[in-house]
């Protein structure tokens, strides 16, 4: 089974993931950014997003979209909290892009680090209102996502995708 990752990634979050989950996978297993018009001859894909707006950007939503007969694996960062359920709906959302002649093996989502320009933001905020709670949890927030995806992350992330695979491979046997 021909298995390939692709991802695309703001800060660096995701294509960390990218490269752990294309190390759990066989040898020559290509890792490669997702630009405008990107095509994969792969059977299993290994599909890794941005968190924008609580769905993934543009260029990948455009892949996921143009499809042809995929198993589809779906991988992501997101700056917000690390909460299931928020993780969840994101997922749902990225998955609706996925044609219904394609298959949705599994998702993993994990908690990124923030750009220093949105800590910039929330302190702004706070200097303005130093008892403002949307803005002191949002600085909460943004430094609990400090390091992430950190080495347990990726360690999840490399087991996601050799158990995915490992299921495939075993069922086509």
């Amino acid at each position: 089974m021909k298995t390939a990752v692709y991802y695309q990634s703001m800060t660096g979050n995701t294509e960390k993931l990218a490269y752990a989950i294309a190390s759990a996978l066989p040898a020559g297993t290509s890792c490669e950014a997702i630009e405008a018009g990107t095509k994969s001859d792969a059977d299993l894909l290994f599909v890794g997003f941005w968190t924008d707006k609580g769905t993934c950007p543009f260029d990948c939503a455009e892949f996921l979209s143009d499809l042809d007969g995929k198993k589809v694996a779906l991988f992501g960062t997101c700056g917000m909290e690390s909460d299931e359920a928020y993780y969840n709906g994101i997922i749902s959302r990225v998955s609706g892009f996925i044609p219904s002649e394609d298959q949705l093996v599994g998702s993993f989502m994990c908690q990124g680090q923030m750009s220093s320009a949105i800590k910039e933001k929330y302190v702004s905020l706070l200097e303005k209102d130093p008892d403002d709670p949307r803005a002191k949890k949002m600085m909460e927030i943004y430094e609990a996502g400090i390091g992430h995806p950190n080495k347990e992350d990726l360690l999840h992330a490399e087991e996601f995708a050799g158990k995915i695979y490992d299921s495939l491979n075993n069922e086509a046997s």
